[in-house]
């Protein structure tokens, strides 16, 4: 194997892992948003029933 095989494989893998840490934090962003925007509808509930009252 030449240096140039190796070095390309290892970019190349490089590339590969920083993919998938991205794609990763992207979902972990997603799932973090979609509890705080259910964390505020619970709260407007409770303050909406606390009104009713």
């Amino acid at each position: 194997m030449t240096p140039t095989i190796v070095f390309m494989t290892l970019y190349v893998l490089t590339l590969i892992c920083i993919a998938i840490y991205l794609i990763v934090l992207a979902t972990r962003l997603v799932k973090a948003q979609e509890r705080s925007a259910q964390a505020l509808l619970e709260i407007a509930r409770k303050m909406k029933d606390s009104v009713d009252r």
